[in-house]
């Protein structure tokens, strides 16, 4: 008996360093993503811990942090930081289908 066709979700972190693409991450799920996304984004600010970052993210007071507008953004789906190099970072979700992947969002 052959199993159905199961389609799922997983979401790609992809990272870029200056103009290097880092090996791209899979995650089974968008907040596990996002959660691997501000932690790459705090280890660049120094200034800032990851959960400093999703708490004012999850309140909407992203505005409130020192300097944010000049150095960092941060959104459902990406980030990025401008400081002594340029780093940037996007979530792409994938549809998987029989272990292929059938879609890139």
């Amino acid at each position: 008996m052959k199993d159905k066709d199961s389609t799922r979700y997983q979401y790609q972190l992809i990272s870029t360093y200056e103009r290097d693409i880092e090996q791209p991450e899979v995650y089974n799920t968008h907040n596990q993503a996002f959660e691997a996304m501000v932690e790459d984004l705090a280890r660049q600010t120094d200034d800032f811990s990851a959960w400093k970052l999703k708490k004012h993210f999850k309140s909407n007071t992203l505005e409130e942090l020192d300097g944010y507008d000049d150095f960092f953004g941060l959104d459902e789906d990406w980030a990025w930081y401008n400081g002594n190099y340029n780093y940037d970072w996007k979530i792409v979700r994938l549809t998987v289908q029989n272990n292929r992947i059938i879609k890139c969002e």
